[in-house]
């Protein structure tokens, strides 16, 4: 569900997040950017953020922005998590967990990795602070949110890695079926 005032990851910089003053309001950065122009996702991108279902598959040949999509996607259902426990009436998601992985660390390196950190990059410049509290470089790398959510990047080369995880989300980038 993507009710509420929360825009779509299709967003292009304009939309806030929160429905009343005493929650935080927040702008999105722009989907992409062309030579620092904000740019929303192209034909393909859209339909796959539009589906309804919340477990999706996006496949498309190199260059075809799977890596940009996906990332978008998992960082609105973030915020949305984030938006669903504030209407509860808490916000605290401390150890809240999203699972990314890719077939290796170069891959995520490359992919989850860079369009993430890119994304949040951009967070901050807009809205003038950081969404992170902290960020772990070394393998298996960890974003930390000042939410408490935790984004972990891992390499599925190794499933016991993802073992016995309780994860609130999860993106597999670049897998073959």
């Amino acid at each position: 569900d993507r009710g509420g005032e929360l825009p779509h990851p299709t967003n292009n910089g304009h939309g806030t997040t929160g429905r009343s003053g005493d929650q935080l309001k927040l702008i999105l950065p722009p989907y992409a950017e062309v030579d620092g122009v904000g740019r929303g996702p192209h034909q393909r991108q859209a339909e796959f953020h539009a589906l309804p279902q919340r477990i999706k598959m996006y496949r498309g040949g190199v260059g075809a922005g799977k890596s940009l999509a996906g990332s978008r996607e998992i960082m609105a259902t973030i915020l949305e998590d984030l938006q669903h426990s504030q209407q509860l009436g808490g916000a605290d998601l401390g150890g809240a967990l999203y699972l990314i992985g890719a077939p290796s660390y170069d891959m995520i390196d490359v992919g989850p990795w860079f369009h993430i950190v890119q994304w949040l990059d951009a967070f901050e410049r807009v809205n003038s602070f950081k969404l992170e509290k902290r960020r772990w470089e070394s393998h298996p790398r960890r974003i930390e949110l000042i939410t408490g959510q935790v984004l972990k990047f891992l390499s599925v080369d190794n499933p016991s890695k993802w073992a016995a995880a309780t994860a609130c989300s999860a993106w597999l980038d670049e897998s073959e079926l």
